[in-house]
């Protein structure tokens, strides 16, 4: 899996990634994500390989995640917005971009420890991926969410 940021040569690509009916009470569509993109945002897409037409997933890297969320701190960084294409689900897509998005965020964002995000309670898919990879839950609960309550998850960015 290779992680780049969103350009020119990979933004129609990104909008062209699909999600199941089910998946959208939990993320919304690239277009939908895109149009509220804020400047302390990094959207980036998730490559099979590095030609622009191998777009598979999309995801925000969120830079000032701690001042929209209190159950976050200053020091971690947001994901936000990750989907994998419908076609593409069930390969083992999901499991091995987690490994390349530490990476990504190693080298890009080394000012962060951490990387927090929040999953819904009712995406069990999701869950098992994120701690397949490593993100640990603590039992905290984002109850903010729109499509109910959420698990927060974090990984450590760097080794203790």
């Amino acid at each position: 899996m290779i992680i780049k940021h969103l350009d020119a040569s990979t933004r129609p690509y990104a909008l062209a990634l699909t999600i199941a009916e089910e998946q959208s009470l939990f993320v919304n569509s690239v277009d939908a994500t895109l149009k509220h993109l804020k400047n302390t945002e990094q959207a980036c897409v998730i490559c099979l390989n590095s030609q622009p037409d191998s777009v598979v997933g999309f995801f925000l890297l969120d830079l000032d995640y701690a001042s929209q969320h209190d159950f976050a701190e200053h020091h971690e960084l947001g994901l936000r917005s990750l989907l994998i294409d419908h076609d593409f689900q069930g390969r083992g897509i999901g499991y091995k971009s987690m490994e390349a998005i530490r990476r990504f965020a190693q080298t890009h964002c080394r000012n962060f420890s951490h990387i927090c995000l929040t999953v819904n309670e009712n995406n069990l898919a999701a869950y098992r991926c994120y701690r397949k990879a490593g993100y640990q839950d603590n039992g905290q609960r984002y109850t903010g969410g729109a499509a109910g309550p959420q698990h927060i998850l974090r990984l450590a960015l760097h080794d203790s």
